[in-house]
């Protein structure tokens, strides 16, 4: 996958905190339907999701949003 910015992960996050996705429980409980539905959701957006979802599960967001050693 290619690289994503700090930008566009920042605003993916402030788009999800819009729509009530505000913690880590939140993000993991989020299905393909419910990402959907959220308005003005991009294919990056939905690429943003995924990565946060696993790196959020394996307690790695830090490095993933800082883009470091365990973004990807």
């Amino acid at each position: 996958m290619a690289n994503i910015s700090f930008q566009q992960k920042t605003k993916t996050i402030v788009k999800l905190a819009e729509n009530g996705i505000t913690s880590e429980k939140d993000l993991q409980n989020l299905t393909i339907d419910s990402i959907l539905n959220i308005p003005n959701i991009t294919m990056q957006d939905i690429a943003v999701i995924a990565q946060l979802q696993k790196h959020t599960k394996d307690n790695k967001l830090y490095s993933y949003i800082a883009g470091g050693e365990q973004n990807g």
